[in-house]
């Protein structure tokens, strides 16, 4: 346990050191080295020290070197590709240097999702403001129709964008009828019909036969037609109408 504790301790000081040497460092260390397997047997062998790099860097994104943050997304979107998965910092990372500066890295950017469209899907979990990504929309828009060219693939990247406003979008229109479900106060003769409807569609007849129409049924059935054998079970039956009254008046209550 100690060992491995000086290990990382140690790969997060190396990690710090290429970060304060950046660019003149052997930049092949953080690239992605695929073992050429999948599942299990899957093995990147520079994982370890450039998440460590990852990390250190995204304690302060903006004040890192840029060229820095993109080929660590850039790995990251290559080991998305291999792996069919994506790491919260595959996020973080595009989403810092969309912020910072789309312009100068707009292509690359395009290029290396072109290069690996699963990690397109880490888009879902941006945080950016509604009308942000609607300015990257538009950017994308104009630079696919000024510069079109058939190995960059702004169509797609435009999609996820869109995608995500449509999901939020939806989301908040969820969030909206559910307020107005819990807050809204109908008129006591609409509130009348719309619980005997939610009886009715939700199943509840079967508290509503069991504890309403039976026995009131049977007490009928006493009363005018003299079956004297339930004049017995009279009280039972009261006492599961007042039952079901009280249960009607408390689910009322609740909601």
């Amino acid at each position: 346990m100690e060992l491995a504790q000086k290990s990382n301790d140690s790969m997060r000081v190396l990690a710090l050191n290429f970060i304060e040497a950046y660019p003149k460092v052997d930049g092949s260390t953080i690239e992605m080295v695929w073992n050429g397997k999948r599942g299990v047997a899957f093995s990147d062998a520079n994982q370890g020290f450039r998440e460590q790099v990852i990390l250190k860097v995204l304690e302060d994104p903006y004040r890192s070197n840029m060229e820095l943050l993109y080929q660590l997304m850039h790995e990251e979107a290559h080991w998305a590709s291999k792996t069919l998965t994506f790491r919260y910092y595959l996020t973080e990372l595009l989403e810092v240097l969309i912020l910072n500066d789309l312009r100068h890295y707009e292509e690359k950017i395009v290029r290396t999702f072109t290069e690996c469209p699963y990690a397109l899907k880490c888009i879902v979990d941006f945080k950016a403001e509604d009308k942000t990504v609607e300015r990257w929309v538009i950017t994308l828009k104009r630079s696919s129709k000024l510069n079109p060219d058939e190995t960059m693939n702004y169509e797609s990247l435009i999609d996820e964008f869109n995608n995500l406003l449509k999901t939020r979008h939806g989301q908040r229109e969820d969030a909206k009828a559910f307020e107005k479900y819990v807050t809204h106060k109908d008129p006591w003769h609409i509130a009348i019909l719309k619980q005997l409807r939610h009886l009715w569609e939700h199943g509840e007849t079967t508290y509503l036969a069991l504890f309403f129409i039976v026995p009131l049924t049977l007490l009928m059935g006493y009363y005018f037609f003299g079956f004297a054998i339930l004049y017995g079970m009279l009280p039972i039956f009261r006492a599961l109408i007042v039952i079901y009254l009280i249960y009607r008046m408390a689910h009322w209550i609740v909601r």
